[in-house]
């Protein structure tokens, strides 16, 4: 519960003797007496003369706190981590063809509308080669560009950055707290990795953390939602469904007609 005190003047005198006397002036905005308040918010201690006030300084606060854990998240998580060749992922590259129209479609939406309702996410499933970790790519990078908190990682190397965190100087809690704060948590190819009850433990955590405050996870994956129920068991898989849209992804891998392309040329030249 907030508690607003009257600023105690002898600690003040400077402040106070150095403007115009307040004994009758009221705010043309809120219209209350102003007076020198002060209230402690958020862990620092904020000074005003009247309600309106109070809350300009309150917005700052929040504002600072949030850059402040924007940047804390981006220390743990750096967007580099795309790597070149994702970085350069937008949604107007990505080369739609039968299959895919439905995700491009639910992540065009997705980033229209970010935050989302309710904080619900994303789950793209389908085969390799598709186009799911270009759309996940896409919409993190138009994301970070707007400012926003987000954390890319694949599967595999968040639960090796987990195991290590033993041996270096980030701690498991850091990881998971930054997990549970960012405003955008993409994991990509979840089902790689070796799973066990500990990795299912940490992901239910931060699943479910992030549930509570009602913020966004994107998934991709190479398995159907009953094998990737099959891995992760009931009470992860169960928190998927009820706060990600589930989106096939379909289409025939791009990366073997790519292939098939370039034998073609080889062919034609001989």
């Amino acid at each position: 519960m907030e508690v607003v005190k009257s600023l105690d003047l002898l600690k003040t005198q400077d402040v106070i003797e150095s403007t115009t006397s307040l004994s009758s002036s009221t705010c043309p905005r809120c219209g209350e007496e102003l007076r020198y308040q002060y209230l402690d918010f958020l862990g620092e201690r904020i000074v005003f003369r009247c309600k309106c006030e109070m809350e300009k300084e309150k917005e700052r606060v929040l504002a600072e706190a949030r850059q402040r854990e924007r940047e804390h998240i981006a220390r743990l998580f750096d967007a580099s981590k795309l790597g070149r060749r994702f970085r350069r992922c937008t949604l107007e590259s990505f080369l739609p063809r039968p299959g895919t129209e439905r995700a491009l479609s639910a992540v065009r939406g997705f980033l229209s509308s970010f935050p989302p309702e309710e904080g619900r996410g994303l789950l793209l499933f389908g085969p390799p080669g598709t186009g799911k970790t270009h759309l996940a790519a896409a919409l993190a990078v138009a994301l970070i560009e707007q400012g926003v908190s987000v954390v890319f990682e694949q599967s595999a190397e968040l639960m090796y950055r987990f195991n290590a965190a033993y041996k270096s100087e980030e701690t498991e809690l850091e990881l998971v707290e930054a997990l549970l704060r960012a405003e955008l948590l993409v994991l990509d190819d979840f089902d790689k990795g070796k799973w066990s009850e500990k990795v299912e433990e940490r992901v239910y955590v931060i699943l479910n953390g992030r549930y509570r405050e009602e913020l966004p996870t994107v998934i991709t994956t190479n398995l159907s939602p009953k094998d990737l129920a099959a891995l992760v068991g009931r009470a992860v898989f169960d928190r998927m469904e009820e706060t990600m849209e589930f989106v096939p992804v379909l289409a025939s891998s791009f990366r073997e007609e790519r292939r098939r392309a370039h034998e073609r040329e080889e062919f034609c030249e001989a």
